[in-house]
């Protein structure tokens, strides 16, 4: 009964039910991430290539109708506990470490578990939260404020979160592929080891942010670097070079230096009683 009111508390009953089922297994994230790197294996090896806890069926199908309501909620019990195993281990895991955002205010931790998959906090304001190891993965936080949070090791994977304020917090080591960050703000953020893969950058304010070894997709760098500018007040990095800009070639395309020239056909072309006057 405890267990199952501390689930109940969480919100893991309702996650449980939708990851489903029998056979449980922990299966990574995504499996083409890279491995954690070294320097944090000593501190982080809970939360190492972003394992997750999945719960399948043989050959991968859903629930059946025959499974009656205490299978479903012992299998519910098992599969939280598992998520409650993993979104636990993202705090647990940073504490060995202080943010190097020395200047975070952060309000108490009222949960150890903050999951949020796929939730609608549209406009909420999640500022001066101890956000390490949340998941908000597929989430929806349009025009949310989460300035000055800790939010190393967290998952916003797939989430849609343009507008969103995410300056002076700390950054390190979260998932942020998929995302929808346009205009978003990440001013004088720090954002080391941070993953950005196939999100969408745009308009983004990054004034003093630190990417230091994140990793994004090079048609976004090249966006990043032209309005890339300022240095960071907590590592004392510059924001171009955390991005690595200078050395870093962009493609130009083909018709760079003159060697392919465009014209207007439409323009060019002559009309046939120009050519029968001929």
């Amino acid at each position: 009964a405890p267990v199952l009111a501390e689930l109940q508390s969480a919100g893991l009953e309702s996650f449980a039910m939708q990851t489903s089922c029998p056979h449980s297994q922990t299966t990574s994230f995504y499996n083409d991430l890279p491995p954690t790197p070294k320097r944090y294996a000593g501190i982080r090896p809970a939360i190492s290539r972003r394992a997750v806890p999945a719960c399948q069926t043989d050959g991968g199908k859903p629930w059946s109708t025959k499974e009656t309501p205490m299978q479903r909620l012992s299998i519910a019990l098992a599969c939280g506990a598992m998520a409650a195993t993993f979104a636990t281990s993202g705090a647990k895991a940073f504490d060995a470490e202080p943010s190097v955002v020395d200047t975070l205010d952060l309000k108490e931790r009222v949960s150890e578990v903050i999951l949020f998959s796929k939730a609608d906090l549209d406009k909420a304001d999640l500022s001066h939260q101890d956000l390490r190891g949340a998941v908000y993965a597929e989430a929806s936080l349009i025009d949310a404020k989460i300035q000055g949070s800790d939010m190393r090791g967290a998952v916003f994977s797939r989430s849609v979160m343009p507008n969103v304020d995410l300056s002076d917090s700390d950054m390190s080591d979260a998932m942020f592929d998929y995302v929808v960050l346009r205009g978003a703000s990440v001013r004088n953020s720090v954002l080391q080891d941070t993953n950005f893969i196939r999100s969408d950058m745009g308009e983004m304010d990054i004034y003093g942010a630190d990417f230091t070894d994140a990793l994004i997709d090079k048609y976004q760098l090249q966006y990043l670097c032209e309005v890339a500018d300022g240095v960071n007040p907590y590592t004392g990095v510059a924001t171009r070079d955390s991005l690595l800009c200078d050395a870093t070639t962009f493609y130009s395309g083909s018709g760079a230096g003159g060697k392919v020239a465009v014209k207007d056909a439409a323009k060019e072309r002559k009309s046939p009683f120009a050519i029968l006057g001929n």
